[in-house]
């Protein structure tokens, strides 16, 4: 697929100023830091406190954070600004950690952090390949995020299914969505699949979702190489869906904003969601309907064997080209936003699950729909890390969803991305970029389903 930006979208990259009358600029202009996220679940949040920031902190030292929200195409908008030499200062990245510094979007916090700042954590924050690269840091791991599916139990009475019994594999979602979009005549439907999200939907919905059934994901550890065959089922059962037009229609031009809009109405029996969901459906589209949650699905074949993982990945990045008269403000709100203080906020919020154990100990436990679901950890675990790699032509992403529209097989699919990963991952290794040991575990022995 292939991302279009509009015009308009491009223009706003470029701000103009405007000086009244000529006048010059105020010799105690406060420094502003531009700050790009593409978090929309905890939009409300966020911009209160970076208001208090700018009036509080901000204020006393001279700072002033530009705060911009983004949506699914986020890694256009940021490749697109920082190729102009207009990318922001602090970000989320919405590719791997290896592509982020390849493209020089990103720079370590080495040369920011004179007092080692990122040593005193009490956690590991130097993971490989995710929030390390090289042997350098390059972002804190603030949170771990959980995927669940989450259902509609109004429709699925209305359609004559049992709401309390969920889909539990692949074989079955298909079989409920074809039931609830026939019995709905085409004003309701089984799935909402964002497709328009591209990368971020095959990640989110599919392989971060897919170790229950096979205990890993697109990496086989003991033998070190990627082995893209555990998306086989994954694909064949979203090509199903949409081959029997049991999707939420126009799926290939669909961003998870507008799915999410969808599932909060009533107008979609299933979707796969991510822990920050809990927020999107109690603040930012709040749902009209009995929302039911379940573990995302698995093959039948498989069965729910092991623990489904518990994703933990960098949360904020220093961008590239940082002018050096902006470091001290630009580390000064680095920090803020990585502080304690606001970590605790948002999971008091329901935002977020920390990784911090002392947050999650000492803040107040969430009393909000749907969060206990997604923070019930008793069957997810941390995975391995898979090696970020660089490949030439198409991504993953776009050599499944190119099977799903009929190009070639899934078969083929798998073929072609185990051809273009094993051969960046050898590329890699011979650069001496990846060191194959961090990642190739030969006795790998995954955590079974309690």
């Amino acid at each position: 697929m292939k991302r279009v930006i509009s015009i308009a979208l491009i223009l706003c990259l470029f701000p103009v100023a405007l000086f009244a009358g000529g006048a010059q600029e105020r010799v105690d202009a406060p420094t502003v830091v531009d700050v790009w996220t593409r978090n929309r679940h905890d939009k409300d949040l966020m911009v209160n406190q970076v208001e208090q920031f700018n009036q509080t902190i901000g204020k006393e030292k001279g700072i002033e954070i530009n705060y911009q929200i983004y949506g699914d195409d986020f890694i256009d908008i940021y490749t697109i600004a920082f190729q102009s030499g207009s990318g922001p200062d602090i970000m989320n990245l919405d590719e791997s950690i290896a592509e982020g510094v390849n493209k020089g979007v990103i720079q370590p916090l080495t040369s920011f952090d004179t007092e080692d700042w990122v040593g005193a954590f009490p956690f590991n924050v130097d993971i490989n390949n995710v929030t390390s690269y090289g042997g350098e840091v390059y972002s804190i791991p603030q949170f771990a995020f959980t995927m669940r599916m989450v259902y509609n139990k109004d429709l699925f009475a209305a359609c004559g299914l049992d709401p309390e019994q969920p889909p539990r594999t692949y074989e079955d979602v298909v079989a409920y969505a074809r039931t609830i979009t026939e019995a709905s005549n085409g004003k309701k439907f089984g799935v909402a699949l964002p497709f328009k999200w591209g990368e971020g939907f095959w990640a989110w919905a599919g392989t971060y979702t897919i170790g229950g059934g096979f205990g890993r994901k697109e990496f086989d550890y003991r033998n070190g190489k990627f082995d893209f065959s555990t998306l086989k089922p994954y694909t064949a059962m979203v090509k199903q869906l949409k081959d029997e037009n049991s999707l939420f229609p126009g799926a290939e031009g669909l961003d998870n904003d507008t799915a999410r809009a969808q599932f909060a109405e009533g107008n979609v029996g299933m979707m796969f969601a991510v822990s920050w969901d809990v927020a999107v459906f109690n603040d930012q589209f709040p749902v009209k309907i009995d929302m039911g949650i379940t573990e995302v699905p698995v093959p039948e074949a498989t069965g729910f064997k092991y623990k489904s993982e518990l994703v933990s990945e960098g949360e904020w990045w220093l961008g590239s080209g940082i002018e050096s008269a902006k470091e001290d403000a630009v580390w000064e709100v680095y920090k803020w936003l990585n502080s304690d203080e606001i970590v605790a906020m948002k999971y008091e919020a329901a935002k977020n699950i920390p990784v911090n154990p002392t947050i999650a100990a000492e803040a107040t436990a969430p009393d909000v729909m749907g969060f206990a679901e997604f923070s019930d950890v008793t069957n997810n675990t941390v995975y391995p890390v898979v090696p970020s790699v660089s490949v030439e032509g198409d991504t993953y992403d776009i050599i499944f969803y190119n099977a799903v529209a009929g190009q070639y097989s899934i078969d083929e699919a798998v073929e072609k991305a185990n051809a273009a990963y094993n051969a960046a991952l050898q590329r890699a290794v011979a650069d001496n970029e990846i060191d194959l040991a961090d990642f190739q575990i030969p006795d790998y022995s995954p955590a079974l389903a309690q």
